[in-house]
């Protein structure tokens, strides 16, 4: 049944080609009827917090390229207080801490822009980065683990790419870098922001609820860089 909520959810913002028109209210609506349909849960438990918290951390940085282990640290081990508020929140259609954890990225961003001129400039390509894995399961210390992933990054974009053809290539580094921009855009835009932020937490949620449920939004997959 959750499933067949969040078909329904996707096909009509497919067919509006924008974010649904989501309110406070309208989100804890539909996280209600969601629980209403679950079979095993029926309410926000303190495990399910967690792991909506640790969801919606994915959601806005799945690279790991913008935030640090430091500032989301607070998110990754939230004191019981902290799950306790959330919880009530959820039942006040409030949700204070994923707009803290948004106000993060949207400062991170503007930070990857610094980061991502300085190595553009001033850094040599790291070959032995070439041969090393991508690890994008933990979160970087500091902006130093930042520069070294981002860069990574960037060689292996560039690799991929020396395969291709002149055109094909030019076509493809831009590919990658209007997908980052345009999900940094969505992020940080003041108008479209607020319906990102919502969206994202229902998406947090429904995987929280039901991990194999794989939901993702219309660009959400190529949006991954």
């Amino acid at each position: 049944m959750i499933k067949n909520i969040f078909i329904l959810f996707v096909l009509c913002w497919q067919l509006h080609a924008s974010y649904p028109n989501l309110s406070p209210v309208t989100v804890r609506h539909k996280i209600e009827e969601i629980l209403k349909t679950h079979v095993s849960h029926n309410m926000i438990s303190p495990e399910i917090a967690k792991r909506i918290l640790g969801n919606f951390l994915e959601i806005i940085d799945p690279s790991k390229t913008y935030l640090t282990k430091n500032e989301v640290e607070k998110w990754l081990q939230p004191s019981d207080d902290m799950i306790a508020k959330i919880i009530l929140d959820f039942r006040c259609a409030s949700y204070p801490t994923f707009k803290a954890i948004h106000r993060e990225m949207v400062a991170a961003i503007k930070r990857r822009a610094l980061l991502e001129e300085g190595l553009t400039s001033n850094s040599p390509i790291d070959k032995s980065l070439e041969e090393e894995s991508l690890d994008i399961a933990t979160w970087t210390a500091d902006e130093n683990g930042l520069k070294k992933r981002i860069l990574h990054l960037q060689i292996l974009s560039k690799k991929t790419a020396s395969l291709l053809d002149a055109e094909q290539k030019k076509l493809y580094l831009n590919m990658i870098q209007k997908r980052r921009q345009l999900r940094e855009e969505k992020i940080c835009d003041k108008i479209s922001q607020e319906k990102w932020l919502f969206t994202h937490i229902l998406k947090a949620v429904c995987l929280a609820l039901d991990p194999n449920t794989n939901y993702f939004t219309p660009t959400a997959a190529g949006q991954f860089m």
